[in-house]
C-alpha cells in the first residue's frame, strides 16, 4: 500500500520515471565493458626427462657446491628458482649476475648429496645440468617484470662484489675495478637502505685488498659457502654467503648476512633474506690475496 502511495506523488512530482529505474536492472547492452586484467607474463619452460626447467631467468647467485655450481634465478614474476649447473658458470660470476640469461641443460650423473663431500662414497644422483647460460643481446626493459636490482654502496667505478639488506640496512663490499691483492682498494660499507650516507665504512681509507680482510671459502653437504672479515679495533664485521643442508630434514638452505663481533664474540647477527650480488668464492680470494685468519668463522644456525 505504501508502495502504490509513494508512486502516486512521484507522478505528481514527475520523478516515478527515476523510481522506476533504480528498481530495474540495467540490460547487459548498456553495462560498461569490465577492465581487462593485465597480462601476466608466462615463463618459458623446456622439458628435461620427466622435468619442466625454466628456459630463461635473471642470474641473482652463484655459488660453487661439492658437485656443481648453484645458480640461483628470478624468473618473471619474481619467483626464485635453485638450479644446478657446470663448474665452469661458477667461474665468470661478473658474466652472468643480474643478466637475463637462456639456458640449456642435458641429464647427467652426480655423486649424491647424501655423500657429503666423501670422494669415495659410490652413490649417484641423476640431475638436470645447466650446461649454458646464453646471456640476452639486450638488457630487460625497466617495464619487466622481472625484479631489478636495489642498488649498493659501490660506485660506477667499483665492482660491487656483495651486497644484501638486513633489516632496513644496506651492506656491500666494494673494490675497485682492476683490483689486483697489492693494488687498489677494498672496503666494506654498511647504512640505511634508503637515502642517507654510509655508516661506517672500513677500512676508512683506501688499502689494497689483501690487507684489507680475511676470509675463506667452505663446502658443506649439498652446497658451499664464504666469509669475508673486516675488523676495527676489538669489533669485526663478516659478511656471509652459504648454501647447506641445513634446513629441516636435511632441507637445502641459505644463509646470507653480516655478523658483528667484540673481542671474537658474536655481538649480532643481521641475516638477509637474499642477496643481490654475490662474487665471493675461491677463485676471488686467491685473486686478491685474501687469506683465512687464526679465529676462522663459524656460519650462524650452523654446525659449519
Amino acid at each position: 500500500m505504501a508502495f502504490f502511495v509513494l508512486a502516486a506523488h512521484a507522478r505528481r512530482s514527475g520523478w516515478l520515471s527515476a523510481l522506476v529505474a533504480c528498481w530495474l536492472p540495467m540490460p547487459t547492452w548498456a553495462l560498461p565493458p569490465a577492465p581487462l586484467a593485465p597480462a601476466r607474463a608466462v615463463n618459458a619452460e623446456v622439458s628435461q626427462g620427466a622435468q619442466r626447467k625454466l628456459a630463461q631467468g635473471r642470474v641473482i647467485g652463484l655459488d660453487n657446491g661439492d658437485t656443481a655450481c648453484h645458480i640461483k634465478l628470478a624468473d618473471t614474476e619474481g619467483r626464485v628458482h635453485h638450479e644446478l649447473a657446470d663448474f665452469a658458470l661458477c667461474e665468470e660470476p661478473e658474466k652472468l649476475l643480474n643478466r637475463q640469461v637462456t639456458l640449456s641443460y642435458t641429464t647427467v650423473t652426480v655423486p649424491s648429496a647424501a655423500c657429503q663431500g666423501n670422494t669415495r662414497c659410490a652413490q649417484k644422483d641423476t640431475v638436470a645440468l645447466i650446461t649454458r647460460a646464453t646471456v640476452a643481446s639486450t638488457a630487460p626493459s625497466v617495464d619487466s617484470q622481472t625484479p631489478i636490482p636495489r642498488g649498493s654502496w659501490c660506485t660506477d667505478a667499483e665492482t660491487n662484489l656483495f651486497t644484501c639488506h638486513p633489516r632496513g640496512k644496506r651492506v656491500s663490499v666494494c673494490a675497485s675495478k682492476g683490483a689486483t691483492a697489492r693494488h687498489g682498494q677494498l672496503q666494506y660499507r654498511f647504512g640505511p637502505a634508503k637515502g642517507g650516507a654510509a655508516e661506517l665504512t672500513l677500512p676508512a681509507t683506501a688499502t689494497p685488498p689483501a690487507r684489507s680482510a680475511t676470509g675463506d671459502s667452505a663446502g658443506f653437504a649439498g652446497g658451499g659457502g664464504a666469509w669475508l672479515r673486516f675488523s676495527q679495533g676489538n669489533h669485526g664485521y663478516v659478511v656471509y654467503s652459504g648454501v647447506g643442508r641445513w634446513g629441516r630434514n636435511g632441507a637445502t638452505e641459505e644463509r646470507y648476512g653480516v655478523q658483528v663481533e667484540r673481542n671474537g664474540k658474536v655481538l649480532a647477527t643481521l641475516a638477509c633474506h637474499s642477496t643481490d650480488v654475490n662474487e665471493l668464492g675461491p677463485d676471488w680470494f686467491a685473486r686478491m690475496g685474501i687469506a683465512p685468519d687464526a679465529q676462522g668463522f663459524s656460519f650462524p644456525g650452523t654446525d659449519n
